[in-house]
Formats: C-alpha cells, structure tokens, sequence
C-alpha cells in the first residue's frame, strides 16, 4: 500500500511503523510525490514545510527509527528530501548531509546553515541539483563562480563517500615537449593506463580524460594522488605537476 501512497503508513500499527523495509517504501513514494515539485521553487518551499508535518512517513514511523542514524542516512539515500525530517544533529552531519544533497541537491534547503557555506556540500548539492539547488546555499556561494552549474558539470573529481570508478596516480612527470606524462592505475583490477596531457593540466582534466577513455563520460572518478592523499572535488584546479614537485 505505502508503494502507491505514503500516507497509508499512518493507517498501519506500530508493528508496521517499526518495520524498515516497510517505512523506506513509504519515504521513497513521499520523495517522487515531492520531486515534481522542483521546478516550481515558490511551490517547493511552500511544500517543504509540509515535510515535519506528522502525516510524512518520517514523522509517522516509530521514534526508534528516525533517531536511528544508520536508518535515517538510508532515508536520504532514498531521496534526500528526507533530510528536512532529520533532528538538528544530522542536519549538522556533514557526512549524512552529503548523503543527503547527492540524491537530490535541493536537500541542501534542510541543512545546518553553517553546512549552506561548505565548498564541497554545495558543490556536490549543485552537482545533482543544478541552479535549483545552489539558491538555498549561502548568499556568498550563490555567486561563487565555481559553484555555477555550467562550472560543476565539467568536475569529474568525486567526494569521499560518493560512487565513482577509482583512478590511483602512479607517477606524473613532463615529457619534452612540455606535454604532461601520467601512468595510473585505473579501476579495482589496477589497470595500467597512461595519459598524455597538454602542459598546465589539472587533476580536473584528469579526471575528464580517464572518464573518456573509459566511455563513461560525464561520470566522476575517485582519484588517488602519488602519495596516496585523495584528489576531491575542490582540487580540480590544481595543476598535476605540482603533485610531482
């Protein structure tokens, strides 16, 4: 029943309302009931409130559950709508935060305020969310030029936490020519893959040219500097020869 209508979950008995599998089914319909609200944002900030309402499956669901954080991070995953129901605790958690804004970037309207200032969480919001979620990042963030969406979609460096392909930097040196040399091992089998750069290449081209030749354009990749220090979304800027250096 809560597969069809999330509201039918309040209807159940406890057993029920303790039940997991039963209680996510019921999150994941309240999430795609809500989603086709997001282009309208006058229309989603009006019905965001409803989400602490006790008729949402959240607030339906035994207390035990929702204080729960392994159960809750589950909710999220599910659709990060969950998050304006989490208690201010997680709404703090940036982990469980981050969780939250990759399913679904405008979750960043129910995060911790201080959270809306974090580079990464609003980059990893806008990279899922586009323009519709960097609205609720902090003023500042919002004319960042690095948080614009048309700049977001060209980072293909993924955040800790996220489900990427990992690429592990072996070496990275300058040929004569001034091209940039990187010998890597790509994947869980550690492929060994090596890439010719132009001069002044960044992690971020990396990145970019490894989901290439991968054919999986488009998709982010888990990136393992030399020193095995981990390349995150915020570094796609930094030149991969001073790595080497």
């Amino acid at each position: 029943a809560v597969r069809s209508d999330y509201s039918a979950l309040r209807r159940l008995g406890e057993e029920w309302r303790r039940d997991r599998e039963v209680v996510l089914a019921a999150v994941d319909r309240w999430g795609k009931d809500f989603r086709f609200l997001e282009n309208d944002p006058r229309r989603f900030i009006s019905c965001a409130a409803q989400l602490r309402e006790p008729q949402t499956p959240l607030e339906c669901a035994d207390g035990a559950l929702t204080r729960d954080r392994d159960f809750m991070l589950a909710a999220v995953r599910t659709t990060g709508l969950a998050l304006a129901a989490a208690n201010d605790e997680l709404r703090r958690d940036r982990t469980f935060v981050l969780a939250a804004v990759r399913s679904n970037g405008r979750a960043l309207l129910g995060a911790d305020d201080k959270l809306k200032y974090d580079r990464e969480v609003v980059l990893e919001a806008v990279r899922e969310g586009g323009a519709g979620a960097l609205r609720y990042a902090a003023r500042a963030l919002r004319r960042d030029p690095e948080m614009q969406p048309e700049r977001v979609r060209l980072n293909r460096l993924a955040g800790r936490g996220a489900a990427a392909r990992v690429l592990q930097i072996q070496s990275v040196a300058q040929a004569a020519g001034g091209d940039v040399e990187v010998l890597a091992a790509s994947g869980l089998a550690g492929d060994r893959v090596r890439f010719t750069l132009p001069a002044g290449s960044t992690f971020g081209d990396l990145a970019a040219a490894e989901a290439d030749q991968r054919g999986v354009a488009g998709q982010c990749v888990h990136m393992i500097g030399p020193c095995e220090a981990h390349v995150g979304p915020l570094d796609a800027d930094k030149p991969l020869l001073a790595d080497a250096a």
